[in-house]
């Protein structure tokens, strides 16, 4: 679990500088938000590149978005942070401030005024700017914002319809955590879609940020696909987005564990302005929450045993998905998962199927990033019950896994997956793949390296990432009793 807070010393700070950015702003209001409402929906195009979403994830380019603020909302971004803080004591502030997004690659180049913008991330979060210094930051481009438009206005209607490439809005995060890779999270997420696990679609990009007159180059990040009902559109078809969606979190009620509710808070929708963030935070159908689908299946999930339990989860869960994602995540070593912290997954209960488990948040891995434990060699059984240490034994229980698991028709088929992922012809879980895919991106990425923050502008080959690989092959077959005789081993 990611637990830094060292951005809120720095906050005092900023507070002063900020303040004298007033002066600058008169002569640079060059974004087009400032011609009127019918001007502007003009130039609103409601589908732009409505069959690039396969090109926008492609791992054969590197896309460049350029945002173009206005000085009054770029400074924005920090104060709303800042102010946040000095109510919430948190950066995590969700309030979008307004860009035009310039685009130019494979798709073509295009202009599309008016996106929302806003930083990201739970501990990583960092103010964008602090005095005339500015630093990188993940961030969120939101292509159907419509602010604090009305809703009958037709201005409103075509910004709520718009979308990108088929998407609704674009993750956008650089490669911190440790990882002079820079590929970290994008080869995590590509293993995980190529396991058949519905995980985020992943891309690359170069950003440049413009404020007034002035260009600043932020270098490389990874663009992710968010979870959202495009995701599930995606995945589902149209028939089956309309599902409770949960982001399932570490946050202010404890781990998301799947344990009996002991707090009902636990379970909501977020509000930003009132600093609410639930354990379990319904992400669609928000005006209308309804959460007795999540309490049954947590009810039953903690109560059924045997016979019952098993014909309860055959028919209401996608198990063989859920044992790939077991299977491939104690590969890739994420510390920061179900498993071990009760965190980073979101739970689908499909309209027109069965609840599913999906993954995200894969900046960690492959022994780098946060790893409390020995990921390489640890017990492919029982993971590591991080939540039980860090909470004085408090959450013990990690049902999802331990029932499931301990049902031997799964047990096996979870075997078998371990097994299927590390065969070197089935080429995922190698590290001959890893490294194909590294030189692959090496060549892509040396243009975009470098950045007016001097940040994150070297990309390294570390023998630790195939130390790891090999020694979490060995580990495997050594607990599945298999020689290691025709794997990636030394």
């Amino acid at each position: 679990m990611k637990r830094n807070f060292k951005a809120a010393v720095l906050l005092i700070l900023c507070i002063f500088i900020l303040s004298g950015c007033a002066a600058q702003r008169e002569a640079q209001d060059n974004i087009k938000t400032t011609i009127n409402d019918q001007e502007l929906k003009e130039q609103i195009i409601e589908s732009i590149n409505p069959k690039g979403y396969e090109l926008i994830f492609s791992h054969d380019h590197v896309h460049e978005i350029q945002l173009v603020f206005t000085q009054d909302e770029w400074d924005g971004l920090s104060r709303d942070m800042i102010d946040y803080y000095h109510e919430y004591g948190s950066l995590r502030n969700g309030t979008y401030r307004k860009a035009d997004l310039i685009y130019k690659g494979p798709l073509g180049d295009v202009t599309i005024p008016m996106v929302g913008v806003r930083t990201r991330g739970n501990t990583t979060r960092t103010l964008p700017q602090e005095g005339n210094k500015l630093q990188r930051t993940h961030l969120k481009i939101k292509f159907n914002e419509t602010f604090d438009l009305k809703e009958d206005t037709a201005l409103y209607q075509s910004l709520k319809n718009r979308r990108f490439c088929d998407l609704t809005a674009l993750n956008l995060k650089w490669n911190i955590n440790k990882d002079p890779s820079q590929i970290r999270e994008l080869y995590n997420y590509d293993l995980l879609n190529r396991a058949e696990i519905h995980a985020p679609k992943t891309g690359s990009a170069g950003i440049t940020i413009t404020t007034g007159d002035k260009d600043y180059s932020f270098g490389l990040y990874t663009s992710i696909e968010p979870v959202d009902k495009r995701f599930l559109t995606k995945r589902f078809t149209k028939k089956g987005n309309d599902g409770n969606l949960y982001k399932c979190l570490w946050q202010d009620f404890g781990p998301a564990t799947l344990e009996p509710i002991q707090d009902q808070k636990a379970i909501g929708v977020k509000d930003f302005a009132a600093n609410y963030r639930p354990a379990y935070d319904l992400d669609t159908n928000e005006e209308t929450p309804d959460h007795t689908q999540l309490l049954s299946f947590i009810e039953q999930l903690n109560s059924l045993e045997g016979a019952a339990f098993k014909a309860y989860i055959d028919t209401h869960f996608e198990v063989d998905r859920f044992l790939r994602f077991l299977a491939m995540n104690v590969l890739i070593g994420m510390p920061d998962d179900y498993w071990a912290m009760g965190n980073n997954y979101y739970l689908y209960f499909n309209n027109i199927g069965k609840i599913e488990f999906i993954p995200y948040d894969y900046d960690h891995g492959l022994g780098g990033g946060w790893h409390p434990f020995d990921t390489a060699n640890a017990n492919i059984y029982t993971w590591h019950n991080q939540a039980a240490e860090l909470s004085d034994g408090k959450y013990t229980k990690r049902p999802l896994v331990d029932k499931i698991l301990a049902i031997d028709e799964y047990k096996k088929q979870y075997e078998a997956y371990l097994q299927e992922f590390v065969t070197p012809r089935n080429q995922l879980f190698t590290y001959s793949n890893y490294q194909k895919k590294y030189n692959q991106m090496e060549a892509l990425y040396k243009p975009y390296l470098d950045n007016d923050m001097d940040q994150g502008e070297e990309m390294i080959n570390e023998e630790s990432v195939q130390k790891y690989f090999y020694d979490k092959t060995k580990s495997v077959l050594r607990q599945l009793k298999i020689s290691t005789e025709g794997y990636e081993v030394q």
